[in-house]
């Protein structure tokens, strides 16, 4: 199955731009988070520089309407879930709010009173303030940075994919699906792409492509050459060999016929001799030939 170059850069940019964007915007959350939380600190600040001496004196001259409106005050901030104010021992004075719960910011201020430049601590200021205000506004803010960066991210990952797909992917599948149709052996058109002339990587790709296409002509045409005329070398030295080999056939024709001559003369020359041989002896010899 032919795998896309197109679907693997998508995936990867998609990937790629995922991840920096993932990492990218918990830092800014975190930084973000940090900030809420400094700002929640400096609203403890502001509340002591507001109201500690104003609730110092109240508490000093036990007037605890001043206390509950002051207190009051406080609790409609936002993000401040409950403020007290506590003898020593821990005994209560005046609150507002819940004291109970986990995701706070608690802080203790001690209520120190000056008379007489003797100082007496008449209580302690209690004031906590709530992270889930903070917590909401972090998730609410996680969500509108992932939709905006997710939605950035896919534009931007899918120009960048248009981009290298118009300048470098098609001309690739052009090149590759020219490469498959070639035969060198045939009169090819050099290979050219749908693009203004540049100086730039893929028009090296297509002079160098096309520079081999002709230099391959070349060879295959100087191997047909060869091969021709090695052929013709063939035939002449075959044509060479069948002639000489017909020639010593010949030749051996005749020595054969003129060896079976020489041999028939010698064999009558011997039977003759034989013969007269057989009647000379009967000539010197007659009497062994009575019986």
């Amino acid at each position: 199955m032919k795998e896309s170059l197109g679907k693997k850069l998508l995936v990867l940019i998609l990937l790629s731009s995922s991840v920096v964007t993932l990492v990218t915007t918990s830092f800014q959350l975190y930084i973000d988070y940090r900030k809420d939380l400094g700002k929640l600190k400096e609203s403890i600040q502001l509340i002591e520089k507001a109201h500690i001496n104003t609730l110092t004196t109240s508490v000093w001259t036990f007037d605890k309407k001043q206390i509950r409106n002051i207190l009051h005050g406080i609790q409609d901030s936002s993000d401040v879930q409950f403020v007290g104010i506590f003898r020593e021992n821990d005994k209560e004075i005046y609150s507002v709010g819940n004291r109970s719960g986990s995701q706070v910011i608690e802080n203790k201020i001690p209520l120190i009173y000056q008379t007489n430049n003797t100082s007496h601590k008449v209580g302690n200021f209690y004031i906590h303030l709530s992270l889930h205000t903070v917590q909401q506004r972090l998730v609410d803010r996680i969500l509108l940075v992932l939709l905006r960066q997710g939605l950035k991210t896919f534009i931007v990952s899918f120009i960048i994919l248009f981009l290298i797909r118009y300048y470098i992917t098609r001309h690739l599948e052009n090149i590759a699906s020219f490469l498959q149709r070639l035969d060198v052996r045939k009169g090819n058109v050099p290979l050219k792409l749908q693009r203004k002339p540049r100086n730039d990587e893929i028009n090296v790709v297509v002079k160098n492509i096309n520079s081999m296409i002709s230099e391959l002509k070349s060879v295959l045409v100087t191997l047909q050459v060869m091969n021709e005329r090695l052929e013709q070398k063939v035939k002449e030295r075959t044509s060479k060999l069948n002639s000489l080999l017909v020639k010593n056939e010949n030749l051996l024709r005749v020595i054969c016929h003129d060896v079976s001559n020489h041999i028939t003369v010698v064999q009558s020359s011997l039977f003759l001799l034989g013969k007269e041989k057989v009647k000379n002896d009967q000539q010197k010899f007659p009497s062994k030939n009575v019986v």
